[in-house]
C-alpha cells in the first residue's frame, strides 16, 4: 500500500510517536514544522485540575502538551547551581499525567499534579539524576507540601528554556493507597521498558516482639487472670 493510502494511525500510536518526537527533539536536527506544537497560553490550577481529569477519563485523546507555569528568577538561580544553565517554564503533557496518576504506588490523588509548579519554584532540595530519560538529564525537585513529602521529576529541555514534568509520587501522604511503597521512575534510556528504580529504601517490618508488648500495655484494663493468660500465650 503507497504511503498516501495507509490508513491514520490509532489515537495511541499517534501519541506514542509524538511523544517520543518531542522528547528527542532537543538532541536531534528537526525541522520546526516537524515538532508537535505547545499550547501558548498557560494553564492556571482550575484549568490544570480540568485537563488532568480528562486525560484519566479519555485515553483516546490526541497528545497534548501545555505550559502550566513560569520558574520564578529565585528558582531559575537555584536550577541553574545544578544544571548550569536557566529554564524559564514548566510543561506537562497528558501522557505523563496518565503515567503519573496510574499508579497506585505512586500514591497521588487528582489534586496532586497540581503542586508541582510550586514545587519546583519553591524546593530547595534539587538533585540531577544520574539517569536520562530517552536522552534528557532529569532533574528531581522534593518538597514536603499538601500534606506530605512530594517528588517531581522533569526533563531539563535548555536548548528551549523548559523543563517538562514527566513523573511525580507521594512519600508520605497515603489517602489512597495506605500501603504504597515507593514508586520506580519509569526512566527511558532508549527502551520503554527500562524501569530503573531511584531509590531502593525499603519499608521497615514491624518486629513481633514490639507488637506484643505494645498489646499487653493496651490490655492493662484485662482482669490479671486474663492479661496472664494473653501474655503467656505463643
Amino acid at each position: 500500500m503507497a504511503d498516501s493510502e495507509a490508513p491514520p494511525l490509532r489515537p495511541a500510536d499517534a501519541r506514542k510517536r509524538l511523544y517520543s518526537v518531542e522528547r528527542q527533539s532537543d538532541n536531534e536536527e528537526m525541522s520546526e514544522s516537524a515538532k508537535p506544537k505547545v499550547a501558548d497560553k498557560r494553564m492556571d490550577k482550575q484549568e490544570l485540575q480540568a485537563f488532568v481529569d480528562t486525560t484519566m477519563k479519555d485515553r483516546t485523546a490526541p497528545f497534548k502538551r501545555v505550559i502550566i507555569g513560569d520558574i520564578s528568577n529565585y528558582a531559575q538561580i537555584r536550577i541553574e547551581q545544578v544544571l548550569s544553565v536557566r529554564v524559564e517554564r514548566i510543561n506537562i503533557d497528558n501522557q505523563d499525567i496518565f503515567h503519573a496518576m496510574r499508579k497506585a504506588s505512586h500514591n497521588l490523588e487528582q489534586d496532586d499534579l497540581l503542586f508541582a509548579v510550586d514545587v519546583i519554584n519553591t524546593a530547595t532540595d534539587i538533585t540531577m539524576s544520574p539517569d536520562k530519560h530517552l536522552k534528557n538529564t532529569i532533574l528531581v525537585f522534593k518538597k514536603d507540601i499538601g500534606g506530605g513529602e512530594l517528588t517531581v521529576l522533569a526533563e531539563a529541555h535548555p536548548k528551549h528554556k523548559y523543563l517538562l514534568v514527566f513523573d511525580a509520587w507521594r512519600k508520605k501522604k497515603a489517602r489512597r493507597s495506605p500501603t504504597a511503597n515507593m514508586p520506580r521512575a519509569n526512566v527511558l534510556n532508549g527502551s520503554s521498558h527500562a524501569d530503573t528504580p531511584l531509590s531502593t529504601q525499603t519499608p521497615e517490618k514491624s518486629s513481633p516482639r514490639i507488637a506484643s508488648s505494645l498489646f499487653i500495655v493496651n490490655c492493662s484494663f484485662v482482669p490479671p487472670l486474663i492479661a496472664m493468660i494473653v501474655i503467656k500465650s505463643p
